[in-house]
C-alpha cells in the first residue's frame, strides 16, 4: 500500500530539494532519515519532516510496518516565483527571483511497487530521440540502417609504429644492413 505527504509553497527552489529527493530515492525510511539528519542542506531538514508526516499516515492511519517502509517517490516540482527588484548602479535595477516549490513524498511497503515506479521519468527523456542519416530522419527506437564503407575511397593513413621487442629490433636492423648490401 501507498501514503504519500504534500507540502506546498516552499521557500527554496525546486532544483535544490531535487538533489536531496534523488537521494532518499527508493531506499528503506530508516536509513533515509540516517542520510537526512548528515546532510548539510537546508532542504534536508524539510525533506525529513515531509518525511516524519508520510511516515506517520502510513503507521497510524494504515498501520503498516515502519520497518518495511521505503520511499517510492520523492518529487520536487516549481511552484510560484515572486519577482522583485535590486537597485543596482547609476539607476538601474536587476530582477530577483525568489522561487518556491512543492515537495511530495510517497512511501510504500510493497516490494512489488519498487520494480514498477522506482524514479520517474523526466519529460524530456520521454521524447523520441531523432538521427538524421543519410537526409532521412529516424527514429531512435526503429533499427538503424547498415552504412557500407568503400575502403577503396578511404585514404590511406599511417598508423603509428607498434611496440617492438628488442630481438624483433635487432632482427628488423639486420634486414635492413643485408638489403643495404646487396645494393
Amino acid at each position: 500500500m501507498q501514503t504519500y505527504a504534500k507540502q506546498k509553497q516552499i521557500h527554496i527552489s525546486s532544483r535544490k530539494l531535487g538533489l536531496i529527493c534523488d537521494l532518499i530515492r527508493g531506499k528503506n525510511v530508516i536509513e533515509v532519515q540516517k542520510i537526512l539528519f548528515n546532510l548539510d542542506k537546508k532542504g534536508a531538514k524539510i525533506i525529513s519532516k515531509l518525511l516524519n508526516s508520510a511516515v506517520a499516515n502510513a503507521t497510524n492511519n494504515f498501520n503498516m510496518n515502519i520497518n518495511a517502509l521505503y520511499v517510492l517517490n520523492a518529487i520536487a516540482d516549481q511552484g510560484t516565483t515572486i519577482k522583485r527588484t535590486l537597485e543596482k548602479a547609476k539607476g538601474s535595477a536587476s530582477l530577483l527571483r525568489k522561487r518556491h516549490s512543492h515537495l511530495t513524498i510517497t512511501v510504500s511497503d510493497n516490494k512489488n511497487d519498487k520494480l514498477d515506479q522506482h524514479k520517474k521519468i523526466s519529460g524530456k527523456s520521454k521524447q523520441i530521440k531523432k538521427y538524421i542519416v543519410n537526409n532521412k530522419v529516424i527514429e531512435a527506437n526503429k533499427k538503424l540502417p547498415q552504412i557500407k564503407i568503400n575502403h577503396n575511397q578511404m585514404p590511406n593513413v599511417e598508423t603509428p609504429i607498434e611496440k617492438v621487442s628488442q630481438k624483433k629490433e635487432i632482427e628488423i636492423a639486420a634486414k635492413i644492413e643485408k638489403q643495404e648490401e646487396n645494393k
